[in-house]
């Protein structure tokens, strides 16, 4: 090591595990991997009968202070030592029952001790398989994942002895064992096994044990031997679960250019519209088609995919029932105005999945912008039906205002566009939503040309804006029919006391009260946090708020107002 002081520090503080972690942690921040590496190494050189550095992972890692640290400071030390398969396992169920989100911070060490001892990793998975009170599946997959990165080519060979025989649960792990060298390397390292392969996987699926992790092999091998793809695609629709779920979790990390795009699409579709079905595998499929809408090279025929949650008949809340799939059509606003403008302009859609797609504008609403390309290329009754499907299921005017001024201003839409822009804003957001309708126009014209077709309806609609505005002035007040304070108070007392009955009865009922500590909160301006290992954070409060502006026909008579909207959609199924 370089640095002769950092040595005598270690051997000086090896007793003092708070101290030491401090030496090491200063020591290896901001130098290059090769001087960290010469200090970890003289770590584990410390290792032996009079300090353990095994004991002193085990005693840091059981203290929340010192727990982050030592994965930092402690654990790369591990790559250093000569330890017995025992050990290694040992340490890993410790880690899973202390803090199992940190396990795989054993990753990196653990593979580096495989890749120097060729035999390590086979010992230490046979030692995993069979002491399975002390190893569940989660620590051997530490140890499978390790053994796959650092020896592939020896482990394909072990895990293809064992998965024909042995017990169930050393054919699972050599099952999960052969996926993990297959997602790494790619499916065509299995072209030497795919045979023998086949036939055990094809038996382990009738295990319930093992078929989960049969399946997972069976869908890599699909991507070597297309005889297998009709048997994915039956899974794919009608189960078993477990095959559902295992293709799942295959599909995201399937190459596009492997399978033919429609059988893509069939697979993802059957997936889809299983999941519709029942619940059960409902949240495996939508972080799956979630994870393919965030990839570029699958998107554009996911998306076909997608129709089907807007079916007519469909009654789902989709941030409710896919979150995973409304948070990636969120992510961007390309893609949620690509989204927004396919549904919008089908020739049936279901209402419900379309609001609740609808309701992201309400934080954000110049996100519902329409695809311009797509709406060029509608007829002029679609694009009508279109902007009648906006008015029915938002209900956020600034969202509607963006929406209708996008067409306003589209050169390729013209004159409809514009046309449009002046009947919606004239005979609806100047009824339903004249604040926000005001307060859009306004800001508008300050940044648009007035000489512009653009701008002169924008000076024309604020006209008629204002005369309306002069209209209502002049009407009379009709003070009488307004009720008295008395009456008002009376009718918030009244409320008030409604809401505190069905809070108390909400408690009553709730099963989630019984795991729940009340407190209170004492008002004020700032708060103090605490973090363990750290000092208390003084924080400024800060006020916040979120209004929008209901339809002025809800205002007026909720019923009427949902009518009136209905009006909008009379044409859906």
């Amino acid at each position: 090591m370089n640095d002769p002081d950092v040595s005598q520090q270690i051997d000086a503080n090896l007793h003092d595990l708070p101290a030491l972690l401090e030496v090491i942690y200063v020591a290896t921040r901001g130098d290059g991997r090769g001087q960290k590496q010469q200090i970890y190494k003289e770590l584990a050189s410390r290792h032996g009968n009079e300090w353990s550095l095994l004991q002193a992972i085990r005693t840091a890692v059981a203290d929340e202070k010192m727990r982050q640290k030592a994965y930092l400071c402690l654990m790369p030390a591990v790559a250093h030592l000569q330890i017995s398969p025992t050990e290694i396992c040992e340490l890993t169920a410790f880690l899973r029952k202390q803090d199992p989100k940190h396990l795989w911070s054993l990753r990196e060490p653990v593979t580096a001790l495989f890749r120097s001892t060729a035999s390590l990793g086979q010992q230490c998975i046979d030692y995993a398989v069979a002491h399975p009170d002390e190893l569940s599946f989660d620590d051997v997959a530490i140890l499978l994942n390790a053994f796959a990165t650092a020896s592939p080519e020896a482990a394909l060979r072990y895990f293809h002895s064992i998965v024909g025989s042995g017990s169930e649960r050393a054919r699972t792990a050599a099952l999960r064992g052969i996926t993990v060298i297959a997602d790494t390397l790619g499916a065509s390292v299995l072209v030497p096994y795919a045979k023998d392969l086949r036939a055990s996987t094809e038996s382990a699926i009738n295990t319930e044990g093992t078929a989960f992790s049969a399946w997972l092999v069976l869908c890599r091998l699909s991507e070597i031997d297309p005889a297998l793809r009709p048997m994915i695609e039956r899974a794919a629709e009608s189960g078993p679960k477990q095959a559902q779920a295992a293709i799942c979790g295959w599909l995201p990390r399937l190459p596009a250019e492997v399978w033919p795009e429609e059988s893509f699409v069939r697979i993802a579709q059957r997936l889809l519209i299983a999941a519709l079905n029942d619940d059960a595998i409902r949240p495996e499929v939508d972080g799956a088609i979630g994870r393919l809408i965030d990839v570029p090279a699958t998107r554009s025929f996911v998306l076909q995919v997608c129709d089907a949650l807007c079916e007519p008949g469909r009654q789902i809340e989709l941030k409710e029932v896919f979150p995973n799939i409304f948070g990636a059509f969120t992510a961007e606003s390309a893609l949620f105005s690509q989204v927004a403008s396919r549904w919008l302009l089908k020739p049936k859609v279901a209402t419900i999945p379309l609001r609740s797609l609808l309701q992201h504008t309400f934080l954000d609403p110049e996100s519902l912008t329409p695809d311009v390309g797509v709406f060029v290329e509608a007829e002029s009754s679609t694009r009508v039906k279109a902007v009648r499907r906006v008015l029915g299921v938002s209900l956020s005017g600034p969202a509607i205002c963006h929406f209708m001024f996008v067409f306003a201003t589209a050169s390729d839409l013209q004159p409809w566009g514009l046309e449009a822009f002046r009947e919606v804003f004239t005979n609806y957001l100047f009824v339903e939503f004249p604040n926000a309708a005001r307060e859009f126009l306004s800001g508008k014209s300050t940044t648009v040309d007035a000489n512009s077709p653009i701008g002169a309806a924008i000076t024309e609609l604020l006209g008629a804006l204002t005369e309306w505005d002069g209209v209502l002035r002049s009407l009379p007040e009709a003070k009488e029919l307004r009720p008295s304070e008395a009456k008002l108070w009376a009718l918030r007392r009244v409320w008030a006391h409604e809401q505190r009955e069905i809070h108390k009865q909400a408690e009553r009922q709730s099963v989630f009260a019984q795991f729940v500590t009340k407190f209170n909160v004492k008002q004020g301006r700032k708060v103090v946090t605490r973090i363990p290992g750290q000092p208390p954070q003084l924080m400024e409060l800060k006020q916040m708020s979120h209004s929008f502006e209901l339809p002025g026909s809800e205002r007026s008579d909720p019923i009427w107002g949902q009518r009136q909207r209905l009006l909008y959609l009379r044409d859906e199924s």
